[in-house]
């Protein structure tokens, strides 16, 4: 599990770099395949401090796209504040695990990440979150 707005309070799950990552769906993926919705339905999940402005661009794009008025630069800056119970946390990339690590309160994704994900759950988010 990435996050989780429940009692066990679990997130952030992606920062930008990932979520991005995951926005163009594969070839003949099923279910929603639209980049801009893609975007929308993931953003909970975000929790990055480090947004760069193509980031803000990206989801002005989105609500646009899902018809939200052009001047949507505001609401996108919102959005990207990160989930009200998490917020924005900081995140690097560990060459030892191979992946993106947080150090956030309720984060799953800490150091070393064997810890705190089951092994199931990490080859998925290993297998899902790794550039080909």
């Amino acid at each position: 599990m990435l996050s989780s707005d429940d009692q066990d309070r679990i997130g952030p799950g992606l920062c930008w770099p990932e979520l991005a990552a995951l926005l163009e769906a594969p070839p003949g993926a099923a279910g929603v395949t639209d980049s801009h919705a893609r975007l929308l339905l993931l953003l909970p999940v975000l929790g990055n401090a480090a947004v760069a402005e193509e980031s803000v661009t990206a989801v002005v794009e989105a609500l646009v796209a899902q018809g939200a008025p052009e001047a949507s630069e505001a609401l996108a800056r919102h959005l990207l504040r990160g989930h009200p119970m998490w917020g924005a946390e900081d995140w690097w990339f560990d060459e030892d695990e191979q992946s993106w690590l947080c150090e956030g309160d309720h984060s799953p994704r800490k150091v070393p990440l064997d810890d705190h994900l089951p092994p199931q759950q990490r080859a998925a988010l290993e297998a899902c979150l790794t550039p080909r």
